[in-house]
Parts: structure tokens; sequence; C-alpha cells
């Protein structure tokens, strides 16, 4: 799985909200992205997913960090090792097609969502660390 670090030209970084039918952790806040398809290089699926969920064009900058989470579910758990990446606009605007909704942030108020548990070790890192995009 992947997920795209985004910032705008006012220093926002873009989140969005997981549909409330999603199977694991719906509705929570996430860095957006998805799954990587069978023989995809991580970043083609990074910019396929974000064209799919809000129908934009990002390019993949650079490596940011990874997180290895489990979700425990009902009679079984769920392990995901997601791949996180600076990422920059490369044309058109956000839409929520496959997301519940989007917004633009500063920093300071990721405290202010509920993200997904995957998401909080890259939520960490950017407290300690900053962006620092490319």
């Amino acid at each position: 799985m992947t997920a795209a670090l985004i910032q705008n030209s006012e220093g926002e970084i873009l989140i969005a909200r997981r549909r409330l039918d999603a199977p694991v952790e719906a509705g929570k806040w996430e860095f957006p992205g998805g799954k990587v398809e069978e023989g995809e290089h991580p970043e083609v699926g990074l910019v396929r997913e974000i064209r799919e969920e809000l129908g934009f064009e990002i390019a993949v900058e650079k490596f940011f960090e990874l997180s290895s989470h489990v979700y425990a579910l009902p009679g079984k758990s769920l392990h995901i090792v997601l791949l996180a990446y600076h990422c920059r606009v490369v044309s058109g605007e956000p839409q929520a097609i496959d997301v519940a909704e989007y917004r633009w942030i500063q920093l300071p108020q990721l405290a202010n969502f509920d993200f997904a548990a995957a998401d909080l070790l890259f939520i960490a890192k950017l407290k300690r660390e900053g962006l620092k995009l490319p």
C-alpha cells in the first residue's frame, strides 16, 4: 500500500477521509493513496490511486517512510505495509471521487483529525522533522 504527502503552494498538506463503507477504519483520515496491484511498482500505483480517488495528477518525488501495522478485525487480523512518498501536484485539483472528503491543512492541524492507525507513524515523523519536501 502507498500514501502520498502532497503539499500545495500555501504550505498545506492534503489529507483524505476514508469512505464510511470502507472495510477498515471507515471514516478515519489518512494521507491519500491505496493498494498496489500485482506486478505494479509502488510509485506507479500511488500515481494511479491518486488519479482514481481524487482525480488529479501527481509526481512522486522521494521516499518518506514505511509503516507496518496490524489491524485486528473480527475473527482475523490484517497486516499492511504502507510506503509513504513526498509528491507534488502536476496538474488538476482534488475532487472527492473515491474518498468521503479531503482537506488541505497546515501541519499543526494534524492533531485535530482522527487518523487511521497506520498513518500515525508518519504524523509523528512530520511533527519531529517537518515536511521537508525536495
